[in-house]
């Protein structure tokens, strides 16, 4: 995570805190937002971390959980697929009400399914 944006989301972790004893909603939409638009992928995995951790059981949490599988899919040199069945199946736990958990569902069980097709074979 870049020094400048974490630094930037703890201090308005801390503000939000200060100003209204909890996150408010508007505060937990920005740490969203800046999770988005964050430079690299490790700072954007980081940022949805703090967002489910400061702002369990709400529709954005859910969305930082499913943010975070995609993430794990397509942002990173190499997909970390074993990262997004974790945290999907952590979502499932916490979340099973969410809009997006039949999407979960699916999602884990067709990446269990590719995790058990073998290799292809390779070109000579």
């Amino acid at each position: 995570m870049s020094g400048r944006c974490s630094a930037l989301a703890v201090f308005m972790l801390a503000a939000a805190v200060a100003a209204h004893g909890a996150l408010v909603s508007q505060d937990v939409m920005d740490l969203g937002i800046m999770a988005s638009r964050a430079p690299t992928a490790d700072a954007k995995e980081a940022l949805y971390m703090m967002l489910i951790d400061a702002a369990p059981g709400t529709e954005e949490a859910a969305e930082a959980y499913w943010a975070l599988s995609n993430l794990y899919l397509d942002g990173f040199s190499e997909p970390r697929e074993a990262d997004a069945v974790r945290v999907l199946e952590i979502f499932l736990k916490r979340c099973p009400e969410s809009r997006w958990a039949g999407q979960a569902a699916d999602r884990i069980e067709q990446l269990k399914g590719q995790a058990a097709l073998p290799a292809p074979p390779t070109l000579d």
